[in-house]
């Protein structure tokens, strides 16, 4: 439309308003890669392209050539990334550099990724083809701003997004063959909403609202993965909850409150997904500690607990009659552990340790006693690092056991 010159610069692409001359940075590429060439698009859908290439200069975490095409749309700075060369690929698929991704899942048949990213999308990948892939990843709107966490049906047939700026959840009906997403609808939870799980039985979605001190209650409607508010709509939980786990059996949720370095335990009414309080479990020195995620194991004998500020995790041996939990041994973990994920056969726990520093970002791993749940590090390797990645957050393990899954 001759509104608009793009310059292609080292670091950097600028867009020069013709009328007025203002500048104005569209794009950092990552990891100081170096400028290739730029074009824009022939139709008339506003995306520009740019060639990148090199990578070691800031931080020096990417030991090889790194070339790549990103695909950046000038009417809302969307920005993607199209690998271009498998041989000379080193770390990690960015499909968006302005955007840290944020949740994600895969699908029941370990076949997609599905992640979000800040920007309002949400994206999906083969996990054949994760570890290269040549084609544009196609986002989906996800109806609302600031999404965060995720989670799938049991059934496959929805995916629920917290949108946590907008106050709401994002339904997307799935596809089961090719798992393709399609926009439902939105429907409004508490303030700040944060945290989302669904239960085992898929009737009800639970979701934390951060900014309310409260669980919000839905109802899941099993033939079109509809959601609507449950009665009562809310639950009352600690100061500042951040996440949320439920047992395996679909009795008990559990809530890390952030600002109150206490774990809420919660009774599940299986029939009518009613909350009721069973009272409180410290996590550390209050309000320290700083408690972010939570997972049960799946024989649902322990629950663990990352304390973001402490660099611990905290582990609880639950009473698997009443849901009531005992116990805080607490093991070491690197700086700022954040996320939790335990494969199916409950033998390792794996922690994402969000401020491990761009040269040792890092995942704990840990072995699982399956009798008491005590927790240990391999004498093997104690943190695995992720190269080429940054801020590790959050993480996924697909239900087959065979890969895990990390945003950075």
């Amino acid at each position: 439309t001759d509104t608009y010159l793009y310059v292609l610069s080292p670091f950097s692409i600028y867009k020069i308003s013709i009328a007025t001359g203002i500048t104005t940075n569209v794009f950092y590429p990552p990891f100081g890669q170096f400028a290739g060439d730029i074009a824009i698009s022939n139709d008339n859908i506003p995306y520009i392209y740019a060639s990148f290439f090199g990578g070691g200069i800031s931080p020096p975490v990417i030991s090889k050539s790194y070339p790549y095409v990103a695909k950046i749309n000038t009417s809302n700075g969307a920005v993607f990334n199209i690998l271009v060369s498998k041989d000379d690929y080193y770390g990690s698929i960015l499909p968006d550099q302005k955007n840290r991704p944020n949740g994600l899942v895969v699908s029941k048949d370990n076949t997609l990724v599905y992640f979000i990213l800040p920007s309002g999308y949400i994206y999906k990948i083969g996990v054949s083809s994760f570890e290269y892939s040549s084609t544009l990843l196609s986002g989906i709107d996800t109806a609302g701003i600031s999404p965060g966490f995720l989670a799938i049906s049991s059934d496959s047939k929805n995916i629920y997004i917290v949108n946590t700026s907008s106050n709401n959840v994002c339904i997307l009906n799935r596809t089961q063959i090719t798992g393709n997403l399609q926009s439902n609808s939105t429907i409004a939870t508490g303030s700040s909403p944060l945290g989302i799980a669904i239960s085992p039985d898929d009737k009800n979605v639970y979701v934390v609202n951060n900014g309310g001190d409260t669980v919000s209650i839905f109802d899941r409607d099993i033939s079109t993965g509809n959601l609507s508010a449950s009665t009562p709509p809310t639950f009352a939980v600690g100061q500042s909850p951040k996440n949320i786990a439920i047992s395996p059996d679909g009795e008990n949720v559990y809530v890390t409150n952030s600002n109150s370095s206490t774990l809420s335990i919660l009774d599940r009414n299986k029939e009518t997904g009613v909350l009721t309080s069973l009272g409180t479990i410290s996590t550390g020195s209050s309000p320290v500690s700083y408690p972010e995620d939570v997972a049960i194991s799946p024989d649902g004998k322990n629950v663990y607990v990352t304390s973001y500020n402490t660099d611990n995790i905290s582990i609880f041996s639950r009473n698997i009659q009443d849901g009531t939990l005992t116990g805080s041994t607490k093991i070491s973990a690197a700086l700022s552990p954040t996320r939790i994920a335990i494969p199916a056969d409950g033998k390792q726990v794996y922690v994402t340790n969000y401020n491990s520093n761009y040269q040792q970002n890092t995942m704990s791993i840990f072995n699982r006693n399956l009798t008491n749940g005590e927790l240990t590090i391999p004498s093997s390797v104690s943190k695995h690092p992720l190269t080429g990645a940054g801020a590790p957050y959050d993480i996924t393990i697909s239900p087959n056991g065979k890969n895990i899954y990390v945003t950075n």
